[in-house]
């Protein structure tokens, strides 16, 4: 972890308490930190079938395809 520091536990209650009275703040430091595999994108239905075709004929997961148009359009805008 990052910013919250873990401190040394006495009893295993008492490192039950810690995580639970500082699961939001744990939560938060996690979504920081792994803000790029948090992203969700909200798709149409027909965007989500062409991609799962698409990605079929090239024998991907519709996730791993879609990751890869966005990286390479990314990588497109940067270098225009």
């Amino acid at each position: 972890m990052g910013k919250l520091k873990m401190p040394d536990f006495q009893t295993d209650a008492e490192e039950a308490a810690w995580w639970f009275n500082n699961q939001d703040a744990i939560a938060a430091e996690y979504a920081e930190e792994h803000a790029a595999e948090l992203l969700g994108l909200v798709l149409n239905s027909d965007d989500v079938q062409t991609a799962v075709e698409q990605a079929s004929a090239q024998g991907m997961s519709p996730r791993e395809y879609i990751q890869r148009l966005v990286h390479n359009a990314l990588d497109e805008r940067r270098a225009a």
